[in-house]
């Protein structure tokens, strides 16, 4: 896999928290919780990403408590104090702390503040805090007025400091007032970020950007979201501008209604494949369930282009949206291929926040030829509904029981491979027929094959044998070494284990075949007495047989990543069917033990 230069998200990775300037009383440590779901994924792309030799990157997903980043305090018109935040701070957040934390360290916490809206394409969120609880600000101040580039910022937050949050307020400039490179966030409606050299750490994402006013105090210019990694002094903000239009819709008492949402989004879903036009109907909680399991399956299937495109957004700084991503495209693609989607208004069913829908697809049925059906669950969050869960019996496309360790087991590609080998054994020659004793003493195969798996753990192996055996007439003290060519034909069939640990895979198997061997007398002893000549076996490089043999194996096959070369040893059993002739004897059979490379 290759490697990315991505856009940093300033959230520190934690489990843990520990619990005056006008700022510091306006500025918050936001601390979050993960869901399962969301831990078990997390858990799930490290241990792919292990399995591939990705172990750095992996480490981005070791994180199985939650994230803490930062936020300040805002008073909206009605007198509401709210924090504001990143969306990617409070993504997948099971539970959401707000800390105030003075400079003597003593702490004001707000626990389990409601997440009241958010705006993924804008990457801002709006959260509650408690009522019961002391606020020691009053709220910062917007500054909504483009800054001029070059005028003095500081950046406030609480990045991380020895695992504890600690206070940071950077000084910096405007180095770009409008940096137009929204569609690098994933962003149809950000027009712009403003770009700035204010020093921003791990913690710092959602805090806010100020700059000086004329009585002394401070404005906030933007929210801190980015940094390039690779780049010094090189930080971005969403503009104050954006977050006026995202504090609108939390003022507005009165939720939309579901029935106006599914009309919207079967609209959306009939007019555009964008995914950026989807987004905010899908809740994170839904892409972090199926996303991963569903991304695996369309990555199996896509093209360099494909991967180039969409593996940057996944193991960088938009895994979130990319896991909703790859439900959208399944979800489209299950939808839109099948037929068109309808949806009657007693197909609504309204429970207090959730709502349960179920979609018809004209056009197309199942294997009772009756239309498909979609059953999805939505649910209010905040001001909006969004989709959180859907289900369907007929729709093939979308198999979501799947595991991501059957998913990640998948990535072990099995089509075809060259295997070359090399063994040992012992031949066995029976009784010979005039009751001489010639006796095998050791053998030896080379093996070149091509294995193709028609089926996902069945398939065939053709290719070429070179055994050698060396035998000895114990009685004449003589011996003859003979080399064959064999041509076999092996059916193969495996059971293969995948080790969650590091996602190595170890792969038993058996075999079974036929082949036909062609066997040369290598008359090596001409000049030794003690030996005698080769006129009683044959003259050298004379074809002394040609046998049809049937064989049957069993071995085990190791792997530790998908993209490595596979090891293995196989043990090996052949007998043949007609007798070696030459040799005075009768049939041979032969035990063989091989080791193997499988080059994929």
């Amino acid at each position: 896999m290759k490697r990315y230069i991505v856009l940093i998200p300033f959230m520190f990775a934690s489990a843990l928290i520990f619990g005056s300037d006008d700022i510091r009383d306006n500025v918050v440590i936001v601390q979050t919780e993960y869901t399962e779901e969301a831990t078990d994924t997390y858990s799930s792309i490290a241990d792919w990403l292990i399995s591939r030799g990705e172990r750095n990157l992996a480490g981005k997903f070791s994180n199985t408590g939650g994230v803490r980043g930062s936020g300040f305090l805002l008073q909206l018109s009605n007198g509401t104090q709210v924090v504001v935040t990143n969306h990617h701070v409070v993504k997948w957040a099971e539970r959401i702390d707000v800390e105030f934390q003075d400079r003597d360290g003593n702490s004001i916490v707000h626990n389990d503040c409601q997440l009241l809206v958010y705006d993924p394409d804008r990457d801002l969120a709006i959260l509650s805090l408690s009522p019961m609880s002391e606020i020691p600000g009053n709220g910062l101040a917007l500054e909504t007025e483009l800054v001029e580039d070059g005028r003095t910022v500081w950046s406030a937050g609480y990045p991380g400091l020895m695992s504890k949050p600690a206070w940071q307020l950077g000084q910096g400039i405007i180095t770009n007032q409008q940096a137009r490179i929204a569609e690098q966030f994933r962003s149809k409606n950000l027009d712009y970020l403003i770009q700035h050299s204010a020093i921003i750490d791990s913690g710092s994402s959602g805090g806010p950007l100020l700059v000086g006013d004329a009585t002394g105090g401070y404005r906030v210019v933007g929210v801190n979201t980015w940094g390039v990694g690779s780049r010094d002094n090189t930080y971005f903000s969403v503009p104050s501008a954006e977050l006026l239009s995202h504090l609108e819709s939390i003022q507005e008492q009165k939720a939309p209604e579901v029935e106006d949402r599914i009309e919207e989004f079967l609209d959306t879903i009939s007019s555009t494949d964008d995914y950026l036009d989807w987004r905010g109907f899908l809740s994170d909680d839904l892409g972090v369930r199926y996303g991963w399991t569903l991304y695996l399956k369309q990555r199996r299937d896509a093209d360099e282009e494909w991967l180039d495109e969409n593996d940057p957004y996944m193991f960088g700084a938009w895994t979130s949206d990319a896991l909703k991503e790859a439900v959208f495209r399944g979800l489209l693609n299950s939808l839109t291929s099948s037929g068109e989607v309808t949806v009657e208004d007693d197909d609504i069913e309204v429970t207090v926040s959730i709502a349960r829908v179920t979609f018809t697809i004209a056009g197309g049925t199942d294997e009772d030829d009756e239309e498909k059906q979609l059953r999805t669950t939505w649910q209010q969050e905040g001001a909006q509904w969004r989709l959180s869960n859907f289900s369907s019996d007929d729709l093939d496309d979308l198999v979501l029981d799947d595991s991501a360790e059957t998913s990640a087991l998948e990535e072990f590609d099995y089509d075809f491979a060259l295997r070359m080998s090399l063994g040992m054994g012992v031949p066995m020659l029976s009784g010979a027929a005039d009751g001489s004793s010639i006796k095998p003493q050791f053998g030896f195969v080379f093996e070149s094959s091509v294995i193709f798996l028609p089926v996902r753990y069945a398939g065939v192996s053709i290719g070429t044998e070179f055994p050698v055996y060396l035998f000895k007439d114990e009685q004449k003290n003589k011996s003859l070494l003979v080399a064959s060519f064999a041509i076999p034909l092996k059916a193969v069939l495996q059971w293969p284990i995948l080790i969650r640990e590091e996602k190595n895979l170890l792969t038993p198997f058996v075999t079974g075949g036929a082949g036909l061997e062609f066997a040369f007398n290598v008359d090596v002893f001409e000049s030794s007495e003690d030996f005698g000549s080769s006129e009683d076996f044959g003259s050298s490089n004379e074809i002394i047989s040609v046998k049809p043999y049937y064989m049957a194996g069993v071995g085990l096959e190791f792997a530790s990543s998908p993209t490595d070369t596979r090891w293995g040893f196989e043990i090996i059993y052949r007998h043949h069917a007609r007798k070696l002739a030459k040799l005075k004897g009768g049939r041979m059979s032969s035990i063989m033990v091989e080791g193997y490379a499988r080059f994929y």
